[in-house]
């Protein structure tokens, strides 16, 4: 099975570049993942939400 848009998200270095569309898709969205086929609760949703503005502001006051 072919990951969605080929987006695979094996490692650090894959997410890290693929982050912001992470966050939009699973942390705000829901779309991710498709049919939450992986039962991914609200409080996962929050705190990858959390992980990802948290990098932001942190990236932000560099």
């Amino acid at each position: 099975m072919r990951a969605p848009k080929g987006v695979v998200l094996e490692n650090d270095a894959e997410i890290a570049a693929h982050a912001r569309e992470i966050y939009i898709q699973a942390g705000r969205s829901h779309a991710m993942p498709p049919g939450n086929i992986t039962e991914m609760t609200v409080e996962e949703r929050q705190l990858l939400a959390a992980w990802f503005e948290s990098a932001a502001q942190e990236s932000a006051t560099r």
